[in-house]
């Protein structure tokens, strides 16, 4: 039940971390809690909103704005996969 509250405190942390900090200290915050958590999924939602808020198409990225939303993405796999494996 403990981590039931720290999960929903951890979202409104983050989704306040939106539009207070930079784009960065939101990512290591998702990123935090996507290891802490399982299956945190709501980070798949911080993504959309941090592409919104921050990215812009650039030749960088060939005019592609969901950066984050893929790197998060990936980041929830990855680590998903090595959660099982290590238990």
């Amino acid at each position: 039940m403990k981590k039931n509250w720290l999960r929903i405190a951890s979202y409104f942390v983050i989704l306040a971390s939106l539009s207070s900090f930079p784009w960065w200290v939101t990512l290591a915050l998702t990123a935090a809690a996507i290891f802490y958590f399982s299956r945190y999924y709501e980070a798949l939602l911080f993504a959309v909103i941090m592409d919104v808020f921050y990215f812009l198409p650039t030749e960088k990225f060939n005019g592609f704005i969901l950066v984050s939303f893929v790197f998060i993405i990936v980041l929830l796999f990855v680590t998903e996969f090595l959660k099982k494996r290590m238990v």
